[in-house]
């Protein structure tokens, strides 16, 4: 005896896939933005190591927009400016700014975790949900098929 699937359930299960295919997109963009937002902090982390290990003034690339850079001396190595958001921006010892962008980074991660984890599951949903929709077009199949007589 088998499960009845009706019309509605199969629609159901249809507008649910392409609901969950939608966020998963919308994750996977949630993700590579988060991703970058990581690695923009940890480059800035880094670079502040090394102003801090530094005695002398350092040369670096400063990126100004449009993929291009210019090429700077870091003089003042104990106070930087640091953005708390809507563009603005704060003047703070070099040490304040590393454990804000250390918080970030923290932050960031947490969140790439709930995010891989939302991914996830949602893919394991939506593949159930495939399956099922392959079982059911299989079961039509046979239904479908001439029976052979015997």
């Amino acid at each position: 005896m088998g499960v009845k699937v009706t019309q509605e359930d199969v629609q159901r299960a249809l507008v649910e896939l392409n609901v969950i295919e939608q966020m998963l997109r919308e994750l996977q963009a949630q993700l590579i933005a988060v991703d970058s937002s990581i690695v923009d902090h940890e480059r800035a982390v880094e670079l502040i190591d090394e102003m801090v290990k530094s005695p002398e003034a350092m040369n670096v690339l400063v990126p100004i927009g449009g993929i291009s850079m210019i090429e700077a001396t870091v003089t003042v190595k104990d106070r930087l400016k640091i953005g708390i958001g809507q563009d603005i921006f704060i003047e703070a010892p070099i040490q304040r700014c590393r454990e804000i962008l250390d918080r970030r980074l923290q932050s960031l991660r947490s969140t790439r975790d709930r995010l891989m984890e939302n991914i996830q599951a949602s893919s394991q949903r939506a593949e159930a949900l495939r399956r099922f929709l392959a079982a059911v077009e299989r079961a039509l199949e046979r239904q479908r098929a001439p029976k052979s007589e015997g």
